[in-house]
């Protein structure tokens, strides 16, 4: 429990059905997780949650995979999925549409709208900016990227 930021004291005793959905989410995990599997397959683990929630379970799933355990995520969010994976199969109708690592796939916007995803929120402002004359280079997915490529110090302004 402590693993996935539920202090045992605090939530021993308390009844699924009085936890958040995000309590109810981390819960789920520490059960998993007190297995120590080498393998985690999770079907859309962010479905549902508030952004706290979102970012904490994707938290644990990154804490996890750097204590060695391989993880396979389903989402139809892209931008999970980049927080997440080193590489990416496409699925659409039970067939594989794309597979590669993550800037090979996301820098295919065209075949993943076809097949109803999109990139990544940050890549979609880059590549706007780079539509509207932006000296944006391509391949950007993640908001320190963004920042740097727009010339940020880190200091919150441009």
């Amino acid at each position: 429990m402590q693993s996935v930021g539920l202090e045992f004291e605090t939530f021993k005793d308390r009844l699924t059905s009085t936890l958040s959905g995000g309590e109810r989410r981390r819960a789920a995990l520490a059960g998993v997780f007190a297995l120590r599997p080498q393998v985690l397959a999770a079907d859309e683990p962010t479905a549902g949650l508030d952004p706290r929630a979102r970012a904490e379970v994707l938290q644990i799933f990154r804490r996890l995979h750097d204590e060695g355990a391989t993880l396979v995520v389903t989402s139809h969010r892209m931008d999970d999925i980049a927080a997440l994976c080193h590489r990416i199969t496409a699925l659409d109708a039970g067939r594989v549409v794309a597979s590669g690592t993550l800037r090979e796939i996301f820098s295919r916007s065209d075949l993943l709208q076809a097949h109803g995803l999109a990139v990544p929120p940050v890549a979609q402002l880059a590549q706007t900016l780079r539509e509207q004359g932006w000296q944006i280079p391509p391949g950007i997915l993640f908001a320190d990227e963004l920042v740097a490529a727009l010339g940020g110090g880190g200091d919150g302004r441009f």
